[in-house]
Protein backbone atom coordinates (compact mmCIF):
# COMPACT_ATOMS: atom_id res chain seq x y z
CA UNK A 1 0.00 0.00 0.00
CA UNK A 2 1.05 3.47 -0.70
CA UNK A 3 -0.08 7.00 -1.35
CA UNK A 4 -0.34 9.18 -4.39
CA UNK A 5 0.16 12.84 -4.05
CA UNK A 6 -1.84 14.80 -6.87
CA UNK A 7 0.27 18.28 -7.47
CA UNK A 8 -1.47 20.85 -9.48
CA UNK A 9 0.15 23.72 -10.69
CA UNK A 10 -2.50 26.33 -12.13
CA UNK A 11 -1.37 28.78 -15.30
CA UNK A 12 -0.85 32.49 -14.97
CA UNK A 13 -3.94 33.35 -16.13
CA UNK A 14 -5.50 31.26 -13.20
CA UNK A 15 -2.78 33.46 -10.89
CA UNK A 16 -3.35 36.83 -12.65
CA UNK A 17 -3.55 38.49 -8.63
CA UNK A 18 -0.54 36.75 -7.37
CA UNK A 19 3.29 36.99 -7.13
CA UNK A 20 2.84 34.16 -10.35
CA UNK A 21 1.66 37.02 -12.60
CA UNK A 22 3.93 39.78 -11.36
CA UNK A 23 6.67 37.64 -12.36
CA UNK A 24 7.89 36.98 -8.63
CA UNK A 25 11.86 35.46 -9.03
CA UNK A 26 11.46 33.60 -6.02
CA UNK A 27 8.13 31.67 -7.58
CA UNK A 28 9.81 31.08 -10.54
CA UNK A 29 12.97 29.62 -9.44
CA UNK A 30 10.27 27.33 -6.52
CA UNK A 31 8.59 26.16 -10.13
CA UNK A 32 12.08 25.32 -11.50
CA UNK A 33 13.36 23.63 -8.48
CA UNK A 34 9.84 21.28 -8.08
CA UNK A 35 10.62 20.34 -11.69
CA UNK A 36 13.83 18.90 -10.68
CA UNK A 37 13.11 17.38 -7.90
CA UNK A 38 9.95 15.58 -8.71
CA UNK A 39 9.76 16.08 -12.93
CA UNK A 40 9.88 12.22 -13.10
CA UNK A 41 6.55 12.25 -11.31
CA UNK A 42 5.00 14.67 -14.05
CA UNK A 43 2.16 14.52 -16.46
CA UNK A 44 1.10 15.54 -19.54
CA UNK A 45 -0.76 18.37 -19.80
CA UNK A 46 -4.50 17.40 -20.09
CA UNK A 47 -7.49 18.94 -20.89
CA UNK A 48 -8.48 20.11 -17.40
CA UNK A 49 -8.30 24.14 -17.76
CA UNK A 50 -6.19 26.51 -16.47
CA UNK A 51 -3.98 23.70 -16.11
CA UNK A 52 -0.35 23.77 -16.58
CA UNK A 53 1.76 21.32 -14.44
CA UNK A 54 0.42 18.09 -13.01
CA UNK A 55 2.42 15.66 -10.70
CA UNK A 56 1.22 12.39 -9.17
CA UNK A 57 4.07 11.61 -6.56
CA UNK A 58 4.26 8.25 -5.14
CA UNK A 59 5.20 7.58 -0.99
CA UNK A 60 7.22 4.85 -1.85
CA UNK A 61 9.32 7.03 -4.47
CA UNK A 62 9.64 10.15 -2.72
CA UNK A 63 9.44 11.94 0.86
CA UNK A 64 5.83 13.72 1.31
CA UNK A 65 7.98 15.76 4.64
CA UNK A 66 10.64 17.16 2.05
CA UNK A 67 7.52 17.98 -0.43
CA UNK A 68 5.75 19.57 2.18
CA UNK A 69 8.23 21.78 3.35
CA UNK A 70 9.41 22.99 -0.07
CA UNK A 71 5.83 23.88 -0.99
CA UNK A 72 4.70 25.69 2.42
CA UNK A 73 6.34 28.83 1.56
CA UNK A 74 4.33 29.44 -1.73
CA UNK A 75 1.52 28.21 -0.70
CA UNK A 76 -0.36 31.57 -0.64
CA UNK A 77 1.71 33.03 -3.51
CA UNK A 78 0.31 31.13 -6.77
CA UNK A 79 -2.53 28.87 -7.01
CA UNK A 80 -2.25 25.21 -6.65
CA UNK A 81 -4.12 22.01 -5.70
CA UNK A 82 -2.88 18.88 -3.70
CA UNK A 83 -4.81 15.82 -2.88
CA UNK A 84 -3.93 12.65 -2.05
CA UNK A 85 -5.34 9.14 -2.43
CA UNK A 86 -4.36 5.45 -0.81
CA UNK A 87 -3.38 3.08 -3.56
CA UNK A 88 -4.00 -0.63 -2.40
CA UNK A 89 -1.67 -3.35 -3.86
CA UNK A 90 -2.34 -6.60 -5.20
CA UNK A 91 -1.16 -7.82 -1.62
CA UNK A 92 -3.17 -6.05 0.42
CA UNK A 93 -6.15 -7.42 -1.81
CA UNK A 94 -5.58 -10.74 -1.49
CA UNK A 95 -4.90 -10.52 2.13
CA UNK A 96 -8.14 -8.92 3.09
CA UNK A 97 -10.86 -11.02 4.61
CA UNK A 98 -13.64 -8.96 2.88
CA UNK A 99 -14.13 -5.84 0.68
CA UNK A 100 -16.33 -2.47 -0.14
CA UNK A 101 -16.75 -3.40 -4.15
CA UNK A 102 -17.24 -1.08 -6.81
CA UNK A 103 -17.46 -1.56 -10.66
CA UNK A 104 -15.67 0.79 -12.44
CA UNK A 105 -18.00 1.79 -15.21
CA UNK A 106 -20.31 4.44 -13.68
CA UNK A 107 -24.23 3.88 -14.06
CA UNK A 108 -27.31 6.19 -13.09
CA UNK A 109 -30.47 6.27 -11.67
CA UNK A 110 -33.29 8.24 -10.49
CA UNK A 111 -33.07 10.08 -7.20
CA UNK A 112 -35.03 12.66 -5.00
CA UNK A 113 -32.58 13.50 -2.31
CA UNK A 114 -33.32 17.40 -2.94
CA UNK A 115 -36.65 16.63 -2.41
CA UNK A 116 -37.09 17.63 1.60
CA UNK A 117 -38.23 13.44 1.53
CA UNK A 118 -41.35 14.13 -0.43
CA UNK A 119 -41.78 11.68 -3.46
CA UNK A 120 -41.89 13.44 -6.72
CA UNK A 121 -40.72 11.53 -8.69
CA UNK A 122 -42.31 7.34 -9.42
CA UNK A 123 -39.15 6.72 -10.58
CA UNK A 124 -36.50 7.79 -7.82
CA UNK A 125 -34.92 5.17 -6.34
CA UNK A 126 -32.23 6.73 -3.90
CA UNK A 127 -34.77 9.06 -1.34
CA UNK A 128 -33.85 10.83 1.35
CA UNK A 129 -35.27 8.59 5.06
CA UNK A 130 -34.97 11.28 7.54
CA UNK A 131 -35.55 15.66 7.44
CA UNK A 132 -33.57 14.99 10.40
CA UNK A 133 -30.42 13.56 9.58
CA UNK A 134 -30.42 13.75 6.05
CA UNK A 135 -29.69 9.93 5.41
CA UNK A 136 -30.17 8.13 2.38
CA UNK A 137 -31.06 4.65 1.33
CA UNK A 138 -32.42 2.77 -2.30
CA UNK A 139 -35.64 1.80 -2.29
CA UNK A 140 -37.46 -1.13 -4.45
CA UNK A 141 -38.02 -1.04 -7.45
CA UNK A 142 -34.69 0.44 -8.76
CA UNK A 143 -34.70 2.11 -11.73
CA UNK A 144 -31.81 3.51 -14.13
CA UNK A 145 -30.66 5.54 -16.77
CA UNK A 146 -29.27 3.16 -19.51
CA UNK A 147 -27.27 5.17 -21.85
CA UNK A 148 -25.35 3.80 -24.99
CA UNK A 149 -22.16 3.11 -23.80
CA UNK A 150 -23.96 0.98 -20.88
CA UNK A 151 -26.21 -0.99 -22.88
CA UNK A 152 -23.18 -1.62 -25.08
CA UNK A 153 -20.70 -3.06 -22.11
CA UNK A 154 -23.65 -5.13 -20.82
CA UNK A 155 -24.77 -6.62 -24.23
CA UNK A 156 -21.17 -7.87 -24.28
CA UNK A 157 -21.63 -10.57 -21.67
CA UNK A 158 -20.12 -10.02 -18.25
CA UNK A 159 -20.40 -6.59 -17.45
CA UNK A 160 -21.56 -4.54 -14.08
CA UNK A 161 -21.65 -0.80 -12.88
CA UNK A 162 -21.74 0.91 -9.90
CA UNK A 163 -23.98 4.43 -9.27
CA UNK A 164 -22.88 7.92 -9.39
CA UNK A 165 -24.42 9.36 -6.75
CA UNK A 166 -22.92 7.15 -3.89
CA UNK A 167 -25.92 5.06 -3.21
CA UNK A 168 -24.33 2.14 -2.82
CA UNK A 169 -25.55 0.49 -6.01
CA UNK A 170 -24.25 -2.30 -8.19
CA UNK A 171 -25.71 -3.45 -10.96
CA UNK A 172 -24.62 -6.24 -12.94
CA UNK A 173 -25.32 -8.39 -16.38
CA UNK A 174 -27.36 -11.43 -16.72
CA UNK A 175 -24.86 -13.49 -17.19
CA UNK A 176 -22.94 -12.64 -14.37
CA UNK A 177 -25.52 -12.95 -12.03
CA UNK A 178 -26.50 -16.13 -13.79
CA UNK A 179 -22.83 -17.48 -13.21
CA UNK A 180 -22.79 -16.43 -9.59
CA UNK A 181 -26.39 -18.39 -9.25
CA UNK A 182 -24.82 -21.45 -10.97
CA UNK A 183 -21.58 -20.81 -8.49
CA UNK A 184 -23.75 -21.16 -5.26
CA UNK A 185 -25.28 -17.22 -4.96
CA UNK A 186 -28.57 -17.43 -3.27
CA UNK A 187 -30.87 -15.66 -5.78
CA UNK A 188 -32.24 -13.79 -2.70
CA UNK A 189 -28.84 -11.54 -2.91
CA UNK A 190 -30.07 -10.05 -6.48
CA UNK A 191 -32.67 -8.02 -7.55
CA UNK A 192 -34.39 -6.79 -10.71
CA UNK A 193 -33.19 -3.17 -12.40
CA UNK A 194 -35.60 -1.43 -15.06
CA UNK A 195 -35.82 1.22 -16.95
CA UNK A 196 -38.65 4.27 -16.84
CA UNK A 197 -40.40 1.89 -19.81
CA UNK A 198 -40.77 -1.23 -17.01
CA UNK A 199 -38.93 -3.24 -18.69
CA UNK A 200 -36.61 -5.35 -16.38
CA UNK A 201 -33.04 -4.40 -17.71
CA UNK A 202 -30.20 -6.41 -15.50
CA UNK A 203 -30.05 -7.15 -11.92
CA UNK A 204 -28.07 -5.22 -9.21
CA UNK A 205 -26.62 -6.63 -5.90
CA UNK A 206 -28.75 -6.88 -2.72
CA UNK A 207 -27.47 -7.71 1.04
CA UNK A 208 -28.57 -10.40 3.39
CA UNK A 209 -31.41 -9.37 5.94
CA UNK A 210 -28.91 -9.53 8.88
CA UNK A 211 -26.41 -6.46 9.17
CA UNK A 212 -23.33 -5.47 10.43
CA UNK A 213 -24.09 -4.56 14.16
CA UNK A 214 -23.43 -0.80 15.62
CA UNK A 215 -19.59 -0.37 15.51
CA UNK A 216 -19.01 -3.80 14.44
CA UNK A 217 -17.11 -2.55 11.18
CA UNK A 218 -14.83 0.56 11.96
CA UNK A 219 -11.79 2.16 10.51
CA UNK A 220 -8.73 3.07 11.98
CA UNK A 221 -9.04 6.94 12.42
CA UNK A 222 -10.68 9.20 15.41
CA UNK A 223 -14.40 8.44 14.41
CA UNK A 224 -17.77 9.98 15.93
CA UNK A 225 -20.89 7.99 15.97
CA UNK A 226 -24.07 9.72 16.86
CA UNK A 227 -27.82 8.17 17.01
CA UNK A 228 -30.84 10.74 15.26
CA UNK A 229 -33.18 11.41 17.70
CA UNK A 230 -35.75 11.49 14.94
CA UNK A 231 -35.54 8.20 13.40
CA UNK A 232 -32.91 6.10 15.91
CA UNK A 233 -30.17 5.74 12.67
CA UNK A 234 -26.87 5.37 14.11
CA UNK A 235 -24.52 8.09 12.05
CA UNK A 236 -20.87 7.16 11.86
CA UNK A 237 -18.42 9.14 10.51
CA UNK A 238 -14.28 10.26 10.63
CA UNK A 239 -13.38 13.41 11.63
CA UNK A 240 -10.27 13.45 9.62
CA UNK A 241 -8.15 13.24 12.22
CA UNK A 242 -5.42 10.75 12.53
CA UNK A 243 -4.39 9.06 15.69
CA UNK A 244 -1.23 8.20 14.51
CA UNK A 245 1.40 10.90 13.38
CA UNK A 246 0.00 12.64 9.97
CA UNK A 247 2.22 14.92 7.93
CA UNK A 248 -0.71 16.24 6.14
CA UNK A 249 -2.28 17.34 9.60
CA UNK A 250 0.46 18.70 10.87
CA UNK A 251 1.54 20.96 8.05
CA UNK A 252 -2.35 22.12 7.30
CA UNK A 253 -2.17 23.22 3.65
CA UNK A 254 -4.50 25.13 2.78
CA UNK A 255 -4.26 24.63 -0.16
CA UNK A 256 -5.18 21.28 -0.31
CA UNK A 257 -8.79 19.36 -1.01
CA UNK A 258 -10.01 17.88 2.10
CA UNK A 259 -7.67 16.97 5.22
CA UNK A 260 -6.74 13.31 4.32
CA UNK A 261 -4.98 11.47 6.79
CA UNK A 262 -2.75 8.67 6.76
CA UNK A 263 -3.00 5.75 6.68
CA UNK A 264 -6.28 4.35 6.86
CA UNK A 265 -7.57 0.66 7.84
CA UNK A 266 -11.47 -1.24 7.66
CA UNK A 267 -11.45 -3.56 10.08
CA UNK A 268 -14.46 -5.76 11.12
CA UNK A 269 -15.02 -7.81 13.97
CA UNK A 270 -13.93 -10.77 14.22
CA UNK A 271 -16.87 -13.20 15.56
CA UNK A 272 -19.06 -10.99 12.61
CA UNK A 273 -17.05 -11.69 9.96
CA UNK A 274 -16.44 -15.21 10.63
CA UNK A 275 -20.07 -15.71 9.44
CA UNK A 276 -20.36 -13.06 6.59
CA UNK A 277 -22.66 -13.86 4.04
CA UNK A 278 -21.85 -12.91 0.39
CA UNK A 279 -23.41 -9.39 0.72
CA UNK A 280 -24.26 -7.95 3.95
CA UNK A 281 -25.17 -4.40 5.19
CA UNK A 282 -23.71 -1.98 7.36
CA UNK A 283 -26.26 -0.84 10.54
CA UNK A 284 -24.50 2.39 10.80
CA UNK A 285 -24.74 5.03 8.07
CA UNK A 286 -21.22 5.29 7.04
CA UNK A 287 -19.23 8.21 5.57
CA UNK A 288 -22.07 10.55 6.71
CA UNK A 289 -25.27 9.16 5.23
CA UNK A 290 -25.52 5.67 3.32
CA UNK A 291 -25.25 2.40 4.56
CA UNK A 292 -22.41 0.55 3.37
CA UNK A 293 -22.99 -3.48 1.56
CA UNK A 294 -19.57 -5.12 2.32
CA UNK A 295 -19.19 -8.50 -0.40
CA UNK A 296 -17.55 -11.76 0.85
CA UNK A 297 -14.04 -12.61 0.23
CA UNK A 298 -16.25 -15.66 -2.15
CA UNK A 299 -18.00 -13.32 -3.72
CA UNK A 300 -15.42 -11.00 -4.81
CA UNK A 301 -12.97 -14.26 -6.00
CA UNK A 302 -16.51 -15.62 -8.25
CA UNK A 303 -16.81 -12.01 -9.93
CA UNK A 304 -12.87 -11.80 -10.78
CA UNK A 305 -13.03 -14.68 -12.38
CA UNK A 306 -15.06 -13.53 -15.35
CA UNK A 307 -14.02 -10.14 -14.89
CA UNK A 308 -10.25 -10.02 -14.38
CA UNK A 309 -10.41 -5.63 -14.56
CA UNK A 310 -12.17 -5.54 -11.49
CA UNK A 311 -9.82 -7.01 -9.04
CA UNK A 312 -8.47 -3.87 -7.85
CA UNK A 313 -11.88 -2.01 -7.69
CA UNK A 314 -12.14 -2.49 -3.65
CA UNK A 315 -11.26 -0.91 -0.52
CA UNK A 316 -10.00 -4.27 1.74
CA UNK A 317 -11.52 -5.16 4.89
CA UNK A 318 -9.56 -7.12 7.88
CA UNK A 319 -10.54 -9.31 10.41
CA UNK A 320 -9.80 -8.30 14.21
CA UNK A 321 -10.43 -8.74 17.57
CA UNK A 322 -11.50 -5.60 19.43
CA UNK A 323 -13.91 -4.30 21.28
CA UNK A 324 -14.91 -0.14 21.46
CA UNK A 325 -15.53 2.81 23.85
CA UNK A 326 -17.83 5.60 22.90
CA UNK A 327 -17.41 8.44 25.21
CA UNK A 328 -19.72 11.84 25.97
CA UNK A 329 -18.59 13.28 22.98
CA UNK A 330 -19.85 10.45 20.64
CA UNK A 331 -16.01 9.63 19.70
CA UNK A 332 -15.30 5.66 19.45
CA UNK A 333 -12.45 4.39 21.24
CA UNK A 334 -11.30 1.22 19.80
CA UNK A 335 -9.60 -1.90 22.58
CA UNK A 336 -7.90 -4.72 21.06
CA UNK A 337 -7.98 -7.61 22.79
Amino acid sequence: MYFELRVFFYDREVNRHNAYSRGSKKVYQFLEDFEQAYGRFRKKRGYYEGMEREYFIRSDKADFEELFQMVKPFERKLEMVMDIDQIYEESDIESADAYFFTFPKTCYFYDDVFSDGEDKEPFNSLRQLCPECYVRGIREPVYIKPNNGLRKQFAAGFAGASDELGGGLNILSDPLRDYLVQRGIAEKYFRPVYTRKGERWCYCFWPDERRIPHLALLDNMDDITWQCPTCGRHIHHSTAESKGESLWNQLDIPSKYGNYPLPKRWELKREIGESLPPLSLTEDYLFRDTQKMVMSREMRSLIVEKMPKVKKCVRPIYFADFDTKVGQDGRVEIIYR
